[in-house]
């Protein structure tokens, strides 16, 4: 039995107000069903959140243009503000400059130690301490650094701070349309229900399915719910943790259920030495639906990490079952502890995607910069890979994307009630450029939010996804199935 829905993004509620608008019929007066009232609000409705949206993506596009130069901007200012205090601590080391003026700079005038300059925030800070620093020693009648000089450091550390005072103006700028729109939501969603209802109540009369099909011309939109006896495409989880604790009571139920459900097959990430072990486990005993991967976790690295590697580079030097490197990359959300071990051991992973050919599934958070410098070292050269579980905005999908033989791992977070991913998805990622996955027992969807995740699970996105782009499941099942095909480089049956 077909059911109404709201939609939820502004591109399907411009669309609904629009085919109801767009309609001469019911502007006739013989024929007009609608009062006048509601289509001047649904008009005012339109205009306000068209207009909205349209800002919005024009804040979004001017953030991204100057966000392309940032980063080059900050380097080279890093650089000469980086490279002027050693000159400078050098230089109060031979004994040319006063320890004493290392006040000056807001350094302890015992310091022996470099502040530490990493980001945009910390490189605004110490470049004016830096300048005006320098400035406060010449006056008092002392020699100026040559190399580099104060004029060139002040000039690069002006040029990055105005372009990053531009991109925070252009954030808040973004922020603020992006408040627009959603202030304008709950108006529009009010407008169509009122349009709806009078929609609906002209056509009462007629039998079920000509009322919808009439109403459907009008822009209400329908849902049909899914039974037991009604069988989707079978498509694939491509990131689930089976071979977990939370699964060790009932797995054989876990895996029919997701049989049941449409699931045709299960990719198992590792994480470490051990969970190697547990994947292979759980792959013996499901050769046929199960498909291991093999990889160092960045929450897993630590002082051993070089004897894991080696372990783990021996298993890919023999036979083995594994189709692709993961789950590997960066994290950075919890600590930085081992921030430099974690670059070593993601770069290395890296590498051996290139060496035995293996796609990558990479996890990162709070990491995207880092990550994104050490693929492109090695971009030409690598198969490709599933940005897992991702969560960004537009400008970060656009960057992942440029890897072109990548796709994103779209999970439960999607279904979300107060997900952006919904409008980041239709606006930058296009359906051969996603895969799904459930991340079980993690980031459970609605309508099991709270509860353990399992790949039963996975057909509550593919439907969330076929809802965002407005097309029928079974077509997110085919394209999502390519997909995998493509970037894992391994035949799927269907169940």
């Amino acid at each position: 039995m077909p059911y109404r829905r709201l939609p939820n993004t502004d591109t399907a509620r411009l669309k609904a107000l629009k085919m109801v608008l767009d309609n001469n019929e019911i502007y006739t007066v013989r024929s007009r069903f609608i009062d006048w009232k509601t289509l001047n609000q649904a008009q005012s409705a339109y205009d306000k959140l068209f207009t909205a949206c349209q800002q919005y993506k024009i804040c979004v596009q001017a953030q991204i243009r100057n966000s392309s130069t940032i980063d080059k901007l900050q380097h080279k200012a890093l650089m000469y503000v980086s490279h002027f205090l050693q000159v400078l601590f050098l230089s109060v080391e031979r004994g040319e400059i006063r320890k004493q003026n290392l006040s000056l700079y807001g350094l302890p005038t015992d310091s022996t130690l470099l502040p530490k300059v990493k980001n945009a925030e910390s490189l605004i800070e110490w470049g004016m301490k830096v300048v005006e620093g320098e400035k406060a020693r010449l006056k008092k009648g002392g020699r100026p650094i040559y190399n580099p000089t104060i004029g060139m450091v002040s000039t690069h550390y002006d040029i990055f701070k105005d372009t990053y005072e531009r991109q925070k103006s252009l954030q808040t700028r973004t922020l603020m349309a992006a408040n627009d729109v959603k202030s304008l939501r709950p108006n529009a969603d009010t407008v169509l229900l009122s349009l709806w209802n009078q929609i609906e109540s002209y056509y009462e009369k007629e039998s079920r399915d000509v009322m919808v099909d009439e109403c459907r011309k009008l822009g209400v939109v329908y849902y049909t719910r899914k039974t037991k006896n009604v069988r989707m495409k079978s498509f694939i989880d491509t990131h689930s943790h089976l071979d977990g604790d939370e699964f060790k009571d009932d797995l054989p139920e876990v895996i029919a259920r997701a049989k049941a459900a449409g699931v045709a097959g299960v990719f198992l990430p590792s994480i470490n030495l051990n969970s190697i072990n547990s994947v292979l486990n759980v792959y013996n005993k499901y050769p046929d639906f199960t498909f291991p991967m093999i990889g160092l976790h960045p929450e897993e690295v630590n002082i051993n990490y070089k004897e894991v590697l080696t372990e783990m580079h021996k298993r890919l030097e023999v036979e083995h079952p594994f189709i692709a490197i993961g789950e590997v990359g960066l994290d950075y959300y919890w600590s930085r502890e081992f921030e430099k071990e974690q670059l070593e051991v993601f770069e290395e992973q890296v590498k051996w995607s290139v060496e035995f050919k293996l796609p990558l599934m990479i996890h990162c958070r709070k990491a995207q910069n880092e990550m994104v410098k050490i693929l492109r070292k090695y971009e030409k050269d690598l198969p490709g890979g599933v940005f897992h579980c991702f969560t960004g905005n537009e400008k970060e999908a656009a960057e992942l994307l440029s890897f072109d033989r990548f796709v994103l791992g779209i999970g439960g977070v999607l279904t979300f009630k107060n997900s952006h991913l919904p409008e980041v998805l239709h606006a930058v990622v296009p359906l051969d450029r996603l895969v799904i996955e459930t991340d079980s027992p993690y980031m459970t969807p609605v309508p099991h939010r709270g509860e353990r995740n399992e790949s039963a699970y996975a057909g509550f996105i593919l439907e969330k996804i076929a809802e965002i782009y407005g097309v029928k499941p079974c077509k997110i099942a085919r394209s999502t199935n390519i997909n995998v095909m493509r970037v894992f480089g391994i035949s799927l049956k269907e169940i």
